[in-house]
This record gives C-alpha cells, sequence and structure tokens, in this order.
C-alpha cells in the first residue's frame, strides 16, 4: 500500500513538473522576435551557418528566461545561477529543460527502488546524487571549454587585429573570428556580435562577453576594447602585445602543469585506495566487513572516514594549484 501511495505521488508530480516545464518554455517570447534574431544575427536562410543558428538558438533561450524570470529579480538567484553554469559549459539547453531531465532521472531510480523494495528513507539519496553529478559535469565543461577558449584566444587576437589593420571596425572583425575560428571561439564571438546587433552598446556586450568567459586574459581583452572605445588609441598594436603576453603565459601554465602531475597523481591515488581495499576486503570476506556497515559505531566511522578523505584530497589539490 505504501508502495503504490508513493507511486501515485510520484507520477503525480512528474506530471505536473512537464505541464510546468511546457509553461516555461513556450509561453514567455513570440516568433517574431526569434525572427529578428535570426535576421541580426546574419546567415539566414539557405547558407545560414549551422553553428551561428545554434548560438541565436541559445540566445533565444537565455532572452526566454531573463523575461520569464527577471534580470534584477532577487527571488530567481537559483535559476540564474543555473542558466549561467550552462551557458558557461557551452551547451544549448535551458534550465527548465536541464532539470525535467534531472527529474525523469530521479523518477527512474525511484522506480528502481520501489521494485526491488529499498527502504523509503533512501529516496531522497538519488536526487542528491543527481544534482552532485550534474555540477560536476557542468564544472568539467566549463573548465574544458575555458581552457579551449584561452588556448585559442591568441590566434583570435592576432586575426582581430589583422582586420583592424585591414580598415575594417572592430564589429567586423568579431564578426570574422565568429565565422573563421573554431568552438567555442566562433560561438563567443558570435553572440557578442548578435548581442550589439540586438542593441546592446559595446560595453555591456563586452561585459557579457567576459561573464560567459571569466579569465584574466579574457578581462584583459574586454578591458582594452573598453579602454579605446572611450580613449581612442592603437588597438591593433595593443592587441599584438597582448596577444603575446598571453602566449607566455599559457607556456608557464603547460610547466607548471608538468611539474606539479606528481602531486596531482598521488592525491588520487592516495584517496581511491581505502575504496578499493573496502571493496577487495568485502569480496574476500563479507561477514569481516559487515560489521561495519551494520552497527552504529561502523556508520560514524564510515562517515567519519569519507570527510577525512575528501578533506585530505582538497588539501593536497590546494598545495598543487598556483596561481599565475
Amino acid at each position: 500500500m505504501v508502495y503504490s501511495i508513493a507511486l501515485f505521488s510520484f507520477g503525480t508530480i512528474f506530471f505536473f513538473s512537464l505541464g510546468i516545464f511546457y509553461l516555461v518554455s513556450l509561453g514567455f517570447i513570440d516568433n517574431p522576435v526569434k525572427k529578428r534574431l535570426k535576421s541580426l544575427s546574419g546567415d539566414i536562410g539557405e547558407n545560414a551557418d549551422e553553428t551561428n543558428l545554434n548560438v541565436d538558438e541559445d540566445l533565444t533561450a537565455r532572452l526566454k528566461e531573463e523575461h520569464a524570470f527577471g534580470k534584477n529579480n532577487k527571488k530567481f538567484t537559483f535559476i540564474r545561477f543555473w542558466a549561467a553554469l550552462l551557458e558557461q559549459a557551452g551547451l544549448q539547453c535551458t534550465v527548465a529543460k536541464f532539470f525535467l531531465v534531472i527529474l525523469l532521472l530521479y523518477l527512474g531510480s525511484l522506480l528502481c527502488f520501489l521494485v526491488f523494495k529499498f527502504p523509503l528513507w533512501l529516496f531522497p539519496a538519488p536526487a542528491l546524487g543527481l544534482i552532485i553529478l550534474s555540477v560536476m559535469y557542468l564544472l568539467m565543461r566549463k573548465k574544458k571549454r575555458t581552457h579551449e577558449f584561452n588556448t585559442q584566444l591568441p590566434d583570435c587576437l592576432s586575426l582581430i587585429s589583422n582586420v583592424l589593420r585591414a580598415g575594417l571596425g572592430l564589429t567586423a572583425a568579431m564578426e570574422v573570428v565568429g565565422k573563421e575560428m573554431p568552438e567555442p571561439s566562433c560561438v563567443e564571438f558570435h553572440k557578442t556580435v548578435a548581442e550589439m546587433h540586438l542593441g546592446l552598446d559595446l560595453k555591456t556586450a563586452m561585459e557579457h562577453f567576459s561573464q560567459r568567459i571569466h579569465t584574466p586574459e579574457v578581462s584583459l581583452f574586454t578591458a582594452a576594447i573598453l579602454l579605446q572605445s572611450e580613449v581612442g588609441g592603437n588597438l591593433a598594436e595593443f592587441l599584438d602585445k597582448l596577444q603575446e603576453t598571453i602566449r607566455n603565459r599559457s607556456r608557464l601554465k603547460r610547466e607548471l602543469i608538468t611539474l606539479t602531475a606528481q602531486v596531482k597523481i598521488s592525491s588520487r591515488v592516495v584517496s581511491l585506495v581505502p575504496f578499493l581495499l573496502a571493496i577487495i576486503l568485502f569480496l574476500m570476506n563479507g561477514e569481516y566487513m559487515n560489521i561495519l556497515f551494520k552497527s552504529p559505531t561502523g556508520h560514524i566511522m564510515i562517515v567519519l572516514g569519507i570527510i577525512l578523505q575528501i578533506s585530505g584530497f582538497l588539501i593536497m589539490k590546494k598545495m598543487s594549484a598556483i596561481e599565475i
């Protein structure tokens, strides 16, 4: 009886959440806005570039969420946090769709729990696990994407400098980068150009650019652009010096990664040894290990051991992290 009620409750929550998702994702922006986005951002019709169209759809989705939740509304800080994280990770996905996927996975895990008759107090565990895994996944994608962008940034600056020397403006130079460079550089520069075509001023568009790729290199680039727009100067020459500085920083980072590789590997190996040892002992003598899982003292020891393992891993990771 209890399991039937639980299954009915979760089914009700699922369909209710599905309805909320469609209301949020479809009801806050009109089709003319999407048409104007595509027309102003260039490359429309049959000759449209697939990447640019994906960027336009991503920008449209972000405008939907800002219109729905209010950019300066403190009540929806949680929504804006996830929207920014998804954008920085490079996922063409809205917050509503992302959490719908998590909800579906959670309901699937609960169904397995009901089939195998797990205790009810374990039901919140899949939700916590899915949230932690999703955050870890997004942070890993964000780190990888940021690293790829920093690697491509010197070539982007060189291309912008050459276009400026050819007599074209800054917006045209960014459009060239958005068409010629690979992802993620082309996506980010195309977003910036699309925002300026939609009516945002250069300062606001560059601030959004710096928020999406939050690194010292990008901060230097945006500061140079904004400073040149206010006081003037030879932007092409400054970008040449900036790209040389970024290349030197990248070279130094690679050397530091090589020097600290042993500490990082040691921290991971030492952190995994207790778990591997526990699995081996459980396979060799399950009754011996069951005492650890069945007694209250064993539960305290497990929690304390996990906390100490995580603390040790974070300390060793902090020791190997060197800021440049």
